[in-house]
């Protein structure tokens, strides 16, 4: 008997399965063998386990922690015996909640396994519009797998497709899954009924694109929507100590070898959302009647590409690389004290630049190199090209300069202006234009995506990280002269992580040292008459005429030491020298005030409410942040701030927005552009290029706002009325 095994062969198949449940994920590989090779004769203890409620329980007392059910049903796929499926189907019956994510990743497989004995009760369970609508989909996709391994099976299943698809009254989502399973059996003859279904708007294009039909009827072989997985994967000691790791049973010291999240598009940043969680969208619904038919249909990965990584990253936690751990630990960490290594050990950007930049002291190699070298005898012709793919990585800090809702985002390099379409459904739905990405570009087959690692940051942080790029740079090449931009990124990547997630984010400050920022409060009129004469009177305030629309127009002024009153109130004396601190409009309705901080506003709103107490009454602040927002709500009397309805609310903040920012902000001097107007900076290319930078951050935070649902302004607007050219990939909604 072999070191390390136990021998199972002597023993009552009872004894074994009972050994199989208080295992947990502590599984013997024998073990598993030796009831596999047992076969039908272990189908009815198994089926037991799956029919019993106690074994499907996740807590302490339950033997294995619950995990029993699941080892079964994996089991019962590899023995493959036509008795094990029922029991399967029983579950799906009456346990799709209890089975969670497994429901949707492995059952597929798990019925395929069965083959044509599987096909006419999945049919059938495909068939009932009552079942749970994720049993029925992982029906679909079980039909789809047996019928591109059985050709004996696939004009039986092609027809049971045609059929329902076309049936009336069938579930939107359900559809959707339906014809890219049936896509993926490459049938000529289906493509009309799944084009006609698009046309008919039965599909869910968030959910699967016709492109994406194209593109698996263009794809010969069943590598873009996944293959069947072979159920004693879910045995290897990799799968088991990942599943040990996020179900929190992996001891802190182990982490670094039982990781398996590098490179996770789907999930970054997050853990694992269950089914029944409530969705991370914040819709207060499940995540499986929210978000997960998109993330479905968005997220699944090659199945070349998911092996290649594992492999990977298999061979990169071996014993051989465990100084280099350790040692590329010490140099991620640099400057940090006591830094908790499970921290890092967790972190995807981390693993990523390890695998990717990290150069290991035996060769001077990234670890991707010696992988690639020494096993890519072991792999197929499709993950070599990939695996040379992956040697040469763009990692950088690019820009969103465009976004494709459903497909992907265009990157810029924010230094060598390089331009970049890559291909993730994911990011387009996430991210923000001109939102910033410091991360991995990757290649497959040609196609470029996201590694998965890196950090989303905004729009202001351009400056400051241009700025460490350049300087860095310089200071490199002073010992290295011939070294390119992007050798240099590869030496350095993990300083440009490191700062860009540590380093804060530079804020602008006023005189007073208050938070620069864009405040404004709007207020009706109870009397315009006597609002006129009063602010005419007021000695903080100096008439500047006025402006296009025929509103009068007063500046707020700082103090002066004079107190030539006389002299104040006619224009003269010393006003040239005080600075502006708000600005005051009157129009025709309304009373508006603006300043450069919401300290300032508070300031000029209690000197206003003082003097027009009794003809004026506030309506509303705008772009102020919450804190401040909710503060105000509860000092002011109720009587004074009326809620307006929804639509004049809309109405009225999208007649401010646009007349503030389109009539008076490109004629005010800017501290961003040297204290020139936008107008006056549109002269010179120096002041060209300050204004697009800043209508870039400007846009930034007003697409945030937009997606949050808040009254935003479309920039777009300003650069057309200052005739800039308007970016690729904008949104182009007003406030309705």
């Amino acid at each position: 008997m072999v070191a390390g095994t136990r021998d199972c062969s002597v023993r009552a198949t009872a004894d074994l399965v009972g050994e199989l449940v208080r295992s947990g994920l502590d599984i013997d590989r024998s073990l598993v063998e030796e009831l596999v090779g047992r076969g039908v004769t272990v189908v009815p203890y198994l089926a037991q386990i799956l029919d019993d409620d106690k074994y499907w329980n996740l807590d302490e007392k339950t033997p294995g922690r619950g995990w029993a059910p699941i080892s079964s049903l994996h089991l019962l796929a590899a023995i493959a015996d036509p008795d094990g499926l029922e029991p399967i189907l029983r579950v799906l019956h009456r346990r799709p909640d209890d089975l969670g994510d497994w429901l949707t990743e492995d059952i597929p497989s798990i019925l395929a396994c069965f083959g044509p004995a599987a096909v006419q009760p999945v049919k059938e369970l495909v068939s009932n519009r009552y079942l749970d609508l994720y049993v029925r989909v992982v029906g679909s996709g079980a039909l789809s797998l047996i019928a591109r391994e059985h050709f004996e099976c696939k004009d039986e299943i092609i027809d049971f497709f045609h059929k329902i698809l076309v049936r009336e009254g069938e579930d939107k989502t359900f559809l959707s899954f339906c014809v890219g399973d049936l896509a993926e059996v490459k049938e000529p003859n289906s493509k009309p009924i799944i084009r006609s279904l698009f046309d008919g708007g039965r599909i869910d294009e968030e959910i699967i694109t016709w492109s994406c039909i194209e593109d698996i009827y263009q794809t010969w072989g069943d590598d873009l929507l996944g293959r069947k997985e072979d159920p004693m994967k879910f045995f290897s000691p990799g799968n088991l100590s990942y599943l040990k790791r996020i179900s929190g049973k992996t001891s802190p010291e182990n982490e670094i070898q039982t990781t398996t999240s590098w490179l996770k598009p789907e999930e970054p940043a997050k853990g694992k959302v269950g089914r029944n969680d409530p969705c991370p969208c914040g819709s207060g619904k499940k995540y499986k009647k929210c978000c997960l038919p998109k993330d479905r249909g968005q997220g699944k990965v090659d199945e070349d590409e998911r092996n290649l990584r594992d492999a990977i990253l298999e061979f990169a936690a071996s014993e051989r690389f465990s100084y280099d751990w350790k040692r590329a630990l010490d140099m991620y960490r640099a400057g940090s004290e006591d830094v908790d290594f499970r921290e890092f050990a967790e972190e995807v950007e981390f693993i990523d630049w390890v695998i990717h930049d990290y150069r290991c002291m035996s060769s001077g190699e990234p670890l991707v190199t010696i992988f690639a070298r020494e096993k890519a005898s072991s792999l197929n012709e499709r993950q070599r090209r990939i695996l040379t793919e992956w040697q040469s990585t763009l990692f950088g800090v690019y820009e969103i300069v465009g976004i494709s809702k459903g497909e992907g985002i265009r990157l810029k390099d924010i230094i060598t202006g390089e331009e970049y379409f890559v291909y993730d459904a994911s990011a387009s739905n996430a991210t923000t234009l001109w939102d910033l990405l410091v991360t991995r570009v990757i290649s497959v087959d040609g196609r470029l995506g996201l590694s998965g690692a890196g950090k989303l940051l905004p729009q202001t942080r351009k400056r400051d990280l241009k700025d460490l790029l350049e300087t860095e740079f310089m200071q490199y090449q002073e010992m290295h002269r011939e070294a390119s931009f992007r050798e240099f990124l590869r030496e350095k990547s993990h300083t440009v992580i490191q700062y860009a997630s540590g380093e804060q984010i530079p804020t602008v400050k006023t005189p007073e040292g208050d938070d620069f920022y864009f405040a404004r409060a709007l207020y009706g009129l109870k009397d315009r008459e006597a609002t006129k004469i009063t602010l005419d009177k007021m000695q903080e305030l100096r008439s500047a005429g006025k402006n296009d629309d025929g509103a009068y127009v007063y500046n707020w002024l700082e103090e002066e030491r004079s107190t030539d009153q006389k002299d104040r109130r006619h224009g003269r004396g010393s006003f040239e020298e005080r600075r502006v601190l708000g600005v005051v409009t009157l129009t025709r309705d309304s009373l508006e005030l603006e300043c450069f901080s919401n300290e300032r506003l508070s300031r000029l709103q209690e000197l206003l409410e003082r003097e027009l107490r009794s003809s004026i009454t506030f309506l509303a602040d705008l772009s102020m942040d919450v804190e401040m927002a909710l503060k105000q709500s509860r000092n002011r009397p109720r009587e004074e701030k009326p809620v307006l309805p929804k639509d004049e609310e809309k109405r009225v903040m999208k007649e401010y927005l646009n007349h503030y920012y389109l009539g008076k902000w490109i004629n005010m001097k800017i501290p961003a552009l040297r204290n020139k107007t936008p107008l006056q900076a549109m002269k010179t290319e120096e002041g060209k290029a300050s204004l697009t930078q800043l209508l870039n951050e400007m846009q930034n935070l007003e697409e945030r706002k937009r997606e949050t649902g808040e009254p935003y302004f479309d920039v777009n607007k300003l650069r057309t009325k200052l005739r800039l050219p308007t970016p690729r990939g904008t949104i182009d909604e007003q406030i309705t």
